[in-house]
């Protein structure tokens, strides 16, 4: 119980964060990363296997408060780190259902990209 009090107090404070960066970034012209924000240099996100943009289904998730099930989709908008020891990847997804809960692939979420023919949306 308590992890997942921390994970949901981590992604709070990453949703505020991103919004302050997001806004940050608009006003300085910082989106000249393929439109990440979050993508600073010597950081290992190369390994993650998903980039912005890219469609996703959702296999399976940790999280037992979701409303997101299997088979959910969504557009990645961006790869970000939590400042943890070990630092953890986030996949920060807009899932069709409006949701925007991103994906911490170190504590089990799963998710496979999509390809033009599997998408439900096209």
């Amino acid at each position: 119980m308590g992890q997942l009090i921390e994970r949901t107090l981590l992604a709070i404070e990453l949703e505020w964060w991103l919004a302050q960066s997001t806004s940050m970034a608009a006003s300085t012209g910082a989106k000249e990363h393929g439109g990440n924000t979050m993508d600073h240099d010597n950081e290992p996100y190369d390994n993650v296997g998903f980039t912005a943009g890219d469609r996703v289904e959702l296999v399976s998730t940790s999280d037992p408060y979701t409303r997101l099930r299997p088979r959910a989709q969504g557009t990645v908008t961006g790869i970000g780190q939590i400042p943890t020891d070990p630092p953890e990847v986030q996949i920060h997804i807009a899932w069709d259902s409006g949701s925007t809960l991103a994906m911490l692939p170190g504590a089990g979420d799963q998710l496979r990209k999509l390809t033009g023919d599997q998408d439900a949306s096209d």
